[in-house]
Order: C-alpha cells, then structure tokens, then sequence
C-alpha cells in the first residue's frame, strides 16, 4: 500500500522517473543502494489511513539506522522523523535517542526537535 502511495504521488509530480521504489526493509538499505548518498530520511511509525498494526520496529530502525550513516558522504544530512504516540513508536524514541548521543562527539551532530500536531 505504502509503494502504491508514493508511486502515485510521485507521477503526479512528474519525478517518477527520479525514483526508484523498493519493497524491502529499511534496515536492507546497504543491499540495494551502493553509492554514497547526500540526504537520507525516515519516516517512521504506520502508513497513515491505514493499517495500525504494521509499523517500523526498534530493531530494524536501528540497524536502517547504522547502514544509513555508512552510506552518508561527508556532510550528508539523515532525518528520522519518529511518532512517539503508539508504543513502538516510544520505543524506537528511546532507542535512538541514544543511538544520538552517542554521536555527537564522533561521527555527526544529532539534533532533536519536537512538534505537537494533531491527531490523524
């Protein structure tokens, strides 16, 4: 459903042809994507308007994660967008805020910022 989504949304804005979509977990990232890479988003949680039930998990977030600053050139830019309001969306808060800290002082600059939004 989440492919379906975008494909559509993408032809729509006429950049299809600048995408490529893969049905894979993020945590495969490193199988299918080979070059370094500039900019890197997560958005994390469920497919809004859709089944609840199926979200990211901590586990696989983490190791999207990890595969993602390997791919990172220098100066790159990841942003992970997490949904704290459900419980695997706190968990994976939890988790990698402390993936975070410890990087401040080694391999990049972590910063978290807070929006408060309104329910679906």
């Amino acid at each position: 459903m989440a492919i379906a989504s975008t494909e559509k949304k993408l032809i729509k804005n006429e950049v299809f042809d600048r995408a490529s979509l893969i049905c894979d977990s993020h945590a495969l990232m490193k199988e299918h994507v080979k070059e370094e890479v500039d900019f890197i988003i997560f958005n994390l949680g469920y497919l809004p308007r859709a089944d609840k039930t199926i979200t990211t998990l901590v586990d696989s977030t983490l190791k999207a994660i990890e595969a993602g600053l390997d791919l990172l050139k220098l100066h790159g830019i990841m942003v992970v967008v997490i949904y704290p309001g459900h419980e695997e969306g706190y968990q994976e808060k939890k988790c990698s805020s402390g993936v975070c800290s410890e990087f401040r002082t080694t391999a990049c600059r972590c910063n978290e910022d807070r929006f408060y939004q309104s329910k679906e």
